[in-house]
């Protein structure tokens, strides 16, 4: 997407816009019971009790036991689909890129983001969320949540902006993403299992999300906005789940 909002004036709207976007969450998009299209991040099950996304505390448990974990994220070629509601890039399983964790290999299937975050620290929201999505040899699914904050502008977003259509539809480009980037050399997470953030809202999904917050700038996070629209989840309830800080 080549849109650029580089003028002073659109500069100052761009932080208004993010400031509203942050403090009101997503707005929905329709609501079932005055005959409109369902928001479809928004939950409409009561019978689940495990959901995502949560108000992660700040201070979270210290796990029981050392968690085991190694990343090993390699360069993967650009395949980018601008969906309805997110920007959606697949990832090909031969790049063998994902994460180690308790002894269980994930193998990264696709990222997407965003915009609010869905997840919150401490109360406090964020302008975008990554989520890298793995699955094991067992089909069991693991996601990794990156709170991006504003601040200094992006190369990662910037080149994923860059090659996304504006119309609904995919793209391949002709260089590599290295996911690698967005972590610091030593990463610290939080971890809880909860679920999917789009229906059918599947649980059993084990949650990490990243202590640190790489940055974008507020002309990218607007750019962003413009392309995928709000489409954070309602924060759900933790119930007796246990979050843990390592």
């Amino acid at each position: 997407m080549n849109l650029k909002l580089r003028s002073p004036y659109c500069l100052t709207l761009c932080i208004l816009l993010l400031s509203i976007l942050l403090s009101i969450g997503c707005a929905h998009t329709g609501d079932a019971a005055h005959g409109a299209a369902p928001d479809p991040h928004r939950s409409t099950s009561s019978e689940k009790h495990a959901q995502s996304p949560i108000d992660i505390p700040e201070q979270s448990a210290a796990p029981a036991a050392p968690h085991r974990i190694a990343m090993h994220y390699h360069e993967t070629a650009e395949h980018i689909i601008h969906r309805e509601h997110t920007i959606e890039l697949d990832v090909d399983p031969d790049d063998d890129s994902g994460i180690d964790f308790d002894g269980q290999t994930y193998v990264l299937d696709q990222f997407h983001f965003h915009t609010p975050s869905e997840h919150l620290i401490g109360g406090h929201r964020y302008p975008v969320e990554l989520h890298l999505v793995h699955r094991s040899s067992q089909n069991e699914v693991l996601v990794v949540g990156i709170l991006i904050a504003m601040g200094e502008e992006s190369k990662f977003l910037e080149q994923i902006l860059r090659d996304t259509p504006e119309s609904l539809g995919s793209r391949d480009g002709d260089t590599s993403l290295d996911i690698s980037k967005l972590f610091p050399e030593e990463s610290h997470f939080y971890s809880y299992r909860g679920s999917f953030t789009t229906p059918p809202y599947t649980e059993g999904v084990e949650w990490l999300v990243l202590r640190s917050h790489p940055e974008a700038s507020a002309e990218q996070i607007v750019r962003l906005l413009i392309l995928e629209g709000g489409n954070a989840r309602d924060v759900q309830q933790t119930n007796d789940r246990m979050v843990e800080g390592f």
